[in-house]
């Protein structure tokens, strides 16, 4: 995976900007963009650690400029829904239909936070490595 990245460094290939960088992890590019960079219709997932090169400070800005949509599509399979009530905000994941998982947040930051921890962590190894840090310990 990582040999993949420093080949792609090597030969200087162009990067998302920002905000394709923001429009992709807010679901909104998807992988057309990454494609035509590559020339290719098969995109390892190991390219989105070259790709995605946003602080998560950046993207947490970001999130708060634009608020994210109640509803968004994970991948075919899955979606996440936010819902706001009284006191809190919950987050519900559901695979094929059924919710799988709900998870609640005392503010709409910590809400924020924990969708920046998520989507940068399964882009690969480096947003990993920078979220099991002491500086992000509270964002999951």
């Amino acid at each position: 995976m990582r040999k993949f990245v420093e080949e792609l460094e090597s030969k200087n290939t162009q990067k998302l900007s920002k905000d394709e960088q923001f429009r992709f992890l807010d679901g909104y590019l998807g992988f057309a963009k990454i494609k035509s960079i590559l020339k290719s219709e098969n995109v390892d997932l190991a390219a989105l650690n070259y790709f995605i090169d946003i602080e998560p400070d950046q993207y947490l800005e970001h999130l708060k400029k634009f608020n994210p949509p109640n509803r968004i599509q994970e991948d075919i399979d899955s979606e996440s829904i936010i819902a706001k009530s009284d006191s809190s905000y919950k987050l519900s994941y559901y695979l094929k239909g059924g919710k799988v998982s709900e998870r609640t947040f005392e503010s709409y930051e910590d809400l924020l936070k924990f969708i920046v921890s998520d989507r940068l962590s399964k882009i690969g190894y480096k947003y990993k490595a920078i979220f099991s840090s002491s500086l992000y310990k509270n964002w999951k």
